[in-house]
């Protein structure tokens, strides 16, 4: 159960992207356009969502509220992807089973050289859920909104407002971004969508492992931590200190030049994502993508890249030292690596990067010892078709306590309160 966030293009089709060990029958519901579709998939399948979805979903866009879920079911695991595509903006996004979400949630704020807003997009899963949107440190309160299943809840915010913490009652499905972003000071002719899926609070770590968007070295990051006063530390590729953050409270954006990834670690848990940022020499557009935590790493990957893009995408694959990084196996053969590196993260040990052509088309990604774990982002630098996504992850199934006997599965501040 999930929506899409909006693009500044509304007459833009969205495309489900559904990938599968094995034959699967996958029934696509959404209300609002009265659609019910089942369809068998053989391996992989793509799903084109009608064009009225998207174009009533932007008119109610500040309306807050309405019935814009999409629901997919399926009687055999599969993967889902949101691709946002046309030849003027694009984007996707992992989208996340219901068992794998939460009911705490920090997204981050899309950055952008002009004005305008950033949009968390939460669907809820259950009827009778109560979601609260609010600001730490901040004056500004929300009331508490009541959703069903299939009702979306649209909140806008500026980059002068703090951070967003999500709160509810029940499990919902939360993404972010921006329709129109500007991530470049001196690239202000275009704008891209900005979106991503944002992890629950519940798998959110203190360790971090952020790859550079292979073949430039330029990127940001937006850290959000989930308590007050963490502390955050930037390290680069060969482990010498970038930078120091001795007491983040809201959400902080970092832009690197010419270094080959970053490696963080702090004294709390914080979510990280990645945007690629582009000048006005450089080949691609706008794109942001969740990065997941090593812990979070796994084992096997089937995906998609969609017959939308007319350029072969691009896999970034983190491994650590550990394992052989030469044993990734892409659809069953070893992995030709274009280009590939090391981050080292202090006290821990060294990640192997590696970056690989894929085409288009139905692929699977894994390694010739089943225990080995890494992770996974595909993405495309083609100009208005560009996006970027992780693959997937492996959430463990009981979410232990903190050291401090804090519970990640509990409402954190602020509490829902009713009116």
């Amino acid at each position: 159960m999930f929506t899409i966030v909006s693009n500044y293009n509304d007459h833009l089709s969205p495309t489900l992207l559904l990938t599968s060990k094995d034959t699967a029958t996958v029934t696509i519901k959404i209300p609002s356009i009265q659609l019910k579709k089942t369809i068998t998939i053989e391996k992989h399948a793509e799903f084109d969502i009608p064009t009225p979805f998207l174009k009533q979903k932007t008119k109610f866009r500040r309306k807050r509220t309405g019935t814009f879920g999409i629901e997919v079911v399926s009687n055999a695991p599969i993967a889902v992807f949101a691709v946002n595509s046309r030849n003027d903006s694009s984007g996707g996004s992992l989208i996340l089973p219901e068992s794998f979400l939460g009911m705490n949630y920090f997204p981050t704020k899309s950055h952008s050289f002009t004005e305008g807003v950033s949009e968390v997009a939460i669907t809820a899963t259950k009827d009778n859920t109560a979601v609260q949107v609010a600001y730490p440190n901040s004056n500004r309160k929300l009331k508490v909104v009541m959703l069903n299943r299939f009702e979306v809840l649209t909140h806008l915010f500026t980059p002068d407002d703090v951070a967003p913490v999500i709160t509810s009652s029940r499990p919902v499905n939360v993404q972010a971004g921006r329709n129109c972003a500007w991530t470049a000071a001196d690239d202000l002719h275009e704008c891209d969508l900005l979106g991503t899926d944002v992890l629950p609070a519940k798998y959110l770590h203190t360790t971090y492992i952020v790859p550079s968007i292979y073949p430039t070295a330029n990127f940001s990051i937006h850290i959000v931590p989930r308590y007050d006063n963490t502390e955050v530390t930037v390290f680069d590729s060969e482990g010498n200190l970038l930078l120091s953050e001795p007491n983040i409270i809201d959400n902080k954006r970092h832009t690197f030049d010419n270094v080959h990834g970053v490696s963080i670690t702090a004294n709390e848990p914080i979510y990280v994502s990645q945007v690629l940022h582009v000048r006005s020499e450089e080949p691609g557009d706008a794109s942001q993508t969740t990065i997941p935590p090593p812990q979070l790493f796994t084992n096997y990957y089937p995906f998609l890249v969609t017959s939308k893009h007319d350029t072969d995408s691009i896999l970034c694959i983190t491994i650590y030292s550990l394992y052989d990084p030469d044993a990734v196996l892409l659809d069953g053969k070893r992995l030709t690596a274009m280009d590939s590196n090391v981050i080292m993260l202090p006290c821990s040990g060294e990640f192997n990067v590696q970056y690989a052509s894929v085409s288009q088309g139905f692929h699977t990604l894994t390694h010739e010892d089943p225990g080995a774990k890494f992770g996974a982002i595909l993405y495309s630098r083609g100009a208005n078709v560009e996006y970027s996504t992780y693959l997937g992850l492996e959430v463990p199934r009981y979410v232990p306590k903190m050291a401090d006997n804090r519970n990640p599965e509990s409402e954190y501040v602020p509490k829902i309160v009713y009116n």
